[in-house]
């Protein structure tokens, strides 16, 4: 048998089915080691890989799980034929590679050295301002990894050269793991800082953390044709530095001085409390007597500011200063008095003279022409005389004129 007819029998056997070889079925990418293939070949393709024909370093075209004959007919991109040096038998020149699908479990990563993150931080004060504190945290991550779009994922990879075979120790080691490392330097602070107590609490919210990394890190990842499915946070530690131990300090010391306050407004409270109402009627009485003794320094307003800025310098509420003004507040009621005797009695009951703007007793009209006049002893219209008065010798109540006894006394003044 010639050289030639060798040749072209093992184009068309050894070379006839394009496939992946069953022992490379834990490598991520496999790139099928001849690129001289007759016309009419098979590629076939397994259900979890994805099978990519290059053309100097160039897609041509992508195959998923499946059979398919590869003519100039059925693909017209095979249409640089050429005749071999096997004899002159049609053939083409491609580069075919074997791209998985399935899931790459324990993948990890982990900082050798400790990772220095800014990250924003404030005393818990109402208006504090945050400051960027420089932390240090030692991490330590396992994740699965998906080549979830295999174009993407190669023409990435490759950067205009010829890709090699890869274990998914050497993908990890070579590309995913640098992306991991980039992109969690990158976005650790706003993870750790979007979780219920933030940096204080990432011992418990490691899972928390985790989830918002994977999200993060999936939409920088699907830049480069990979999926992130899991990761899990193994290590994640704040190591002690200047900075931080400073920070610490402070925050504890306002703590303390937090504790300290409200200790001494709960002894006030309680003191308060067991004196009672008597506390607030001895400060009232204190404020009377204050005012009294005082005339001359502002009068009853400016003590009652004085006192309202007082209180509300102390922090007292409004309840208790009302609490401590009621006892000057309280209605005095008025005492019972003796009521009129029913009947008739020979002497009226001597009342509190009212006085009035103009006594009674001065306005007199004159029997004789009716005119009211202001009193004298003749009347000023008609010049008549006017009736005197007489008044009671022993008890001093106006009589009438010509009264034998007085109606008030009963004393015998005729």
């Amino acid at each position: 048998m010639g050289l030639f007819s060798s040749i072209k029998d093992n184009l068309s056997n050894a070379y006839q089915v394009i496939a992946r070889d069953t022992q490379t079925g834990a490598y991520p990418i496999w790139r099928h080691p001849t690129e001289d293939f007759r016309n009419g070949s098979v590629l076939q393709v397994a259900e979890d890989d994805v099978a990519l024909l290059m053309d100097n370093s160039k897609l041509v075209e992508s195959f998923t799980g499946g059979r398919y004959t590869l003519t100039t007919s059925n693909y017209p991109f095979l249409d640089r034929l050429r005749a071999s040096f096997s004899g002159g038998e049609n053939s083409y020149k491609y580069t075919v590679f074997f791209i998985s699908k399935r899931p790459m479990p324990g993948l990890m990563w982990g900082t050798p050295e400790p990772m220095e993150v800014a990250m924003q931080m404030a005393l818990p004060i109402p208006g504090a301002i945050p400051n960027l504190i420089p932390i240090k945290l030692q991490i330590g991550v396992n994740y699965t990894a998906t080549i979830a779009d295999p174009k993407t994922f190669l023409l990435k990879d490759i950067e205009g050269t010829t890709a090699v075979t890869r274990t998914q120790d050497e993908l990890n080691k070579l590309i995913i793991r640098p992306k991991i490392g980039q992109f969690v330097k990158s976005n650790i602070a706003r993870a750790i800082q979007s979780v219920e107590g933030g940096i204080w609490s990432i011992q418990t919210q490691t899972e928390n953390i985790a989830a918002t990394l994977e999200n993060v890190l999936n939409d920088s990842f699907a830049e480069y044709g990979l999926h992130l499915d899991h990761l899990y946070i193994d290590t994640l530690n704040v190591l002690d530095t200047e900075e931080w131990l400073s920070f610490k300090k402070a925050r504890a010391d306002f703590g303390t001085y937090q504790m300290e306050k409200a200790k001494e407004a709960m002894g006030d409270v309680q003191q308060l409390n067991a004196l009672g109402n008597n506390w607030q009627r001895i400060q009232a009485r204190n404020i009377m007597q204050t005012m009294a003794e005082n005339p001359g320094a502002g009068g009853v307003a400016a003590t009652g500011a004085g006192l309202g800025m007082g209180m509300v310098a102390g922090g007292v509420m409004g309840s208790m200063a009302a609490s401590m003004f009621a006892p000057m507040q309280e209605t005095t009621v008025p005492q019972p008095q003796p009521a009129a005797p029913a009947g008739p009695s020979r002497f009226a009951p001597k009342a509190a003279a009212t006085p009035t703007a103009t006594s009674a007793s001065s306005q007199i009209k004159c029997p004789h022409c009716g005119e009211i006049v202001g009193g004298g002893k003749f009347c000023g219209n008609c010049g008549q005389p006017l009736p005197q008065k007489c008044v009671c010798p022993n008890c001093g109540a106006d009589m009438p004129s010509g009264s034998k006894f007085c109606p008030n006394c009963g004393t015998k003044v005729g």
